[in-house]
């Protein structure tokens, strides 16, 4: 039987939140094989891969994430060249296989598959790195564009899913299926409760398949985004900032769990870096507070929901959840290098001309929110009815202002 809800354990490594499952493969004399993989759980990628290795370290590296074998047979789709942040990789797609978490708990009790005669991606080596990397993505993204090959959430019941990054050592995603009536995290028992002396706000997602992104990715376009205490201005239309009617720059905020701090594009990247050198020259506050960041979304039912980036080394992660990062191109939003742009083209044949795009856009920036504002958390996604809720942030009520955060290094608020 396949779960219709199942609690996976996470473990953290090198930098990413992982999780162990087997492919099944159901051979006609009646004996199943399988083959253990880690993959990095992911919300900005649709796909399930597994690597191929093709590194000098290859034995060590199988035996610690696992590497493909043969398993499955072919898809009769034609490959695909994928591309991440890390460079550019060819993807064979197969299929054939039976996916079961391990270490899961699963509802009903004994129902361990979560999809059955899979669709998945045989990643080989990586453009511009070298080999396959380690940790590749499993990604939680469900739907996307006509012709994107089948996303893994796709092909199976699942529709929520949450991630419990509250406690180190006891982190976890947990995937459901359905509810049967109205939009509810976790249909009978909810995947997100209030707890004491916390809150729960909750977001309605934008899709942004809307303005020619592929995938539909788990985004909210923001309110304000605020620097060190203060807000950054809308970006100026035709030199006139009043031309826009808003006090605030708005950027498109794409919730990324395979990113570790945050990632940018370039008009928010120099601005959030202005913003922070600018306050620490003027002398009020010195450079690590004045490059404090948080995000500010209106919140369903009122009110706005403020969320914080941690800041400094982590105690049980480590270092580099606060990083600040440029991406230089977002192809389907009209952002980069015009030259590249002009050969650009969505998956249902639009043509994407830079400016032309971007002035049709409700937001003037794309930013990629990773783990260094989500751990200490809750995060839960609601992957068709378009609604996120996340819990220890700051809410502030209508009509209020956003005060600056008393957040110090390393700390929250």
């Amino acid at each position: 039987r396949l779960a219709s809800r199942v609690t996976v354990p996470l473990l953290w490594r090198e930098g990413a939140f992982c999780f162990n499952y087997s492919l099944i493969e159901r051979r006609a004399d009646g004996v199943n094989t399988g083959s253990s993989f880690w993959g990095v759980a992911d919300t900005g990628s649709p796909f399930l891969l597994v690597g191929r290795c093709l590194r000098r370290d290859c034995p060590e590296y199988c035996s610690q994430w696992g590497c493909f074998a043969g398993n499955g047979v072919p898809s009769g789709l034609k490959d695909t060249v994928e591309v991440y942040v890390s460079g550019e990789a060819r993807v064979e797609w197969r299929r054939g296989v039976d996916l079961a978490f391990l270490g899961a708990k699963a509802a009903p009790e004994g129902a361990a598959l979560a999809a059955r005669d899979l669709v998945f991606g045989v990643q080989n080596e990586v453009a511009g790195r070298g080999g396959t990397g380690n940790g590749v993505f499993i990604g939680l993204v469900r739907s996307h564009a006509a012709d994107i090959r089948p996303s893994f959430l796709e092909q199976t019941p699942f529709t929520s899913l949450a991630f419990d990054l509250r406690t180190p050592g006891r982190e976890a995603l947990t995937l459901l299926a359905a509810p049967r009536s109205g939009w509810r995290l976790g249909g009978a028992e909810a995947l997100l409760t209030p707890v004491e002396g916390g809150a729960v706000g909750t977001l309605r997602m934008v899709d942004p398949q809307a303005w020619g992104d592929p995938v539909s990715h788990y985004a909210v376009i923001t309110t304000a985004v605020v620097v060190g205490g203060r807000r950054l201005p809308p970006v100026a239309a035709e030199g006139d900032v009043a031309e826009k009617g808003r006090r605030s720059r708005r950027v498109l905020c794409i919730f990324d769990t395979g990113t570790t701090g945050v990632s940018m594009t370039p008009g928010l990247h120099a601005a959030y870096y202005n913003e922070a050198m600018k306050s620490a020259a003027a002398g009020s506050i010195p450079f690590s507070q004045a490059r404090r960041l948080e995000f500010v979304f209106e919140q369903e039912g009122g009110g706005e929901l403020v969320l914080d980036m941690f800041f400094g080394r982590h105690p049980q992660y480590g270092p580099g959840l606060d990083l600040v990062t440029m991406v230089e191109e977002v192809a389907w939003a009209g952002i980069g290098d015009p030259q590249s742009l002009s050969s650009y083209r969505s998956p249902d044949g639009r043509t994407t001309l830079g400016g032309d795009v971007a002035q049709g856009l409700p937001f003037d920036d794309v930013a990629f929110l990773g783990l260094g504002f989500l751990l200490g958390r809750r995060l839960a996604l609601d992957a068709t009815g378009r609604r996120l809720a996340i819990d220890v942030a700051r809410i502030v009520p209508p009509g209020a202002a956003v005060a600056p955060s008393r957040a110090m290094a390393g700390q929250r608020v």
